[in-house]
């Protein structure tokens, strides 16, 4: 157990290098780029755009741009975003907070449900409430979580007049 659980940490490793390497190329075929993006409302000319160009190595080649842009996220530096007129690990600090508390909580919400109907299919094995917890917890599975999230906030807003959610605010504040 212990070797697998090793096996499975460093499996992360090559998981993680392929998922960027994929994105930065993949951003790099797709057409356009951030220089189009910034000065697309802007009418900036052709001079400024080849300066921006220059100034963010987007001339250089791609495979120089991949080791400049392993080396920076090897020493974790993630970037700056131009839209947000910020470092990116700014934006993932301020954002990680957020994350935690759903992650956190959508755990607890989890188990409080996994263990009772675990252990009531256990108990009743073979039961009609074995069989009933199944169907459910099997079709819950199947359901996308993004739809789910969805229709959530549809029902509670269509249901019971609720405005969805514009404003995330941490569990310790009062929402009001």
């Amino acid at each position: 157990m212990y070797r697998y659980i090793i096996r499975r940490i460093l499996l992360i490793i090559p998981t993680v290098l392929l998922a960027g390497t994929l994105c930065f190329f993949l951003l790099r075929v797709l057409p356009g780029d951030v220089v189009t993006a910034l000065t697309s409302e802007g009418g900036a000319s052709a001079e400024t755009k080849a300066k921006l160009r220059e100034d963010l190595g987007l001339n250089d080649p791609i495979i120089v741009q991949y080791g400049r842009w392993v080396l920076e996220v090897a020493q974790g530096n993630l970037g700056y975003s131009h839209f947000q007129d910020r470092p990116v690990s700014e934006t993932v600090i301020d954002k990680m907070e957020t994350t935690l508390t759903m992650a956190v909580l959508s755990m607890v919400i989890s188990l409080a449900v996994a263990i009772p109907l675990g252990v009531i299919s256990a108990v009743k094995r073979g039961s009609v409430y074995d069989q009933i917890i199944r169907v459910i917890t099997a079709s819950a599975l199947a359901i996308p979580p993004f739809w789910l999230g969805i229709m959530i906030v549809l029902t509670a807003s269509q249901s019971f007049n609720w405005a969805p959610p514009v404003l995330y605010r941490p569990i310790y504040e009062d929402p009001l």
